[in-house]
């Protein structure tokens, strides 16, 4: 269940939650009018709970069926060290777990790093 849980980790809280673009074209989408020409925010970390595109999209469920999401963006701006960075969640997560089966993070003690634009922990404190 690891790949599972790995894409569900990145769906549920991607790491990069804006993304900043320029529309080329008018475009409508769910009865709005994108102008031709103007700046675009893209919230990927909202895009992620959308609940048009996902069940119950704010539960975790490393059981869910994930077809596609765009926590390493989408199309020419998907990002070239996605294949890696699943690879070392992955790695990370076998790692933690063969070593230390029974550990708890100490959820008090999380501290948030702080970006504009990456989303992480600067601190997980854990009970092995």
């Amino acid at each position: 269940l690891l790949a599972a849980a790995v894409e569900e980790f990145l769906r549920f809280d991607p790491p990069s939650q804006v993304q900043g673009r320029w529309s080329t074209r008018a475009v409508d989408l769910h009865g709005c009018t994108l102008p031709e020409d103007v700046r675009v925010l893209l919230l990927t970390g909202a895009a992620q709970r959308d609940p048009r595109e996902y069940d119950e999209p704010d539960r975790f469920d490393i059981y869910r069926k994930i077809d596609r999401h765009l926590s390493f963006g989408f199309g020419q701006h998907l990002c070239l060290g996605k294949s890696l960075a699943r690879q070392e969640c992955r790695v990370a997560f076998e790692e933690i777990l063969a070593r230390f089966p029974d550990y708890e993070i100490d959820e008090a003690g999380r501290a948030w790093a702080h970006n504009n634009n990456v989303r992480g922990y600067a601190k997980v404190p854990m009970r092995l």
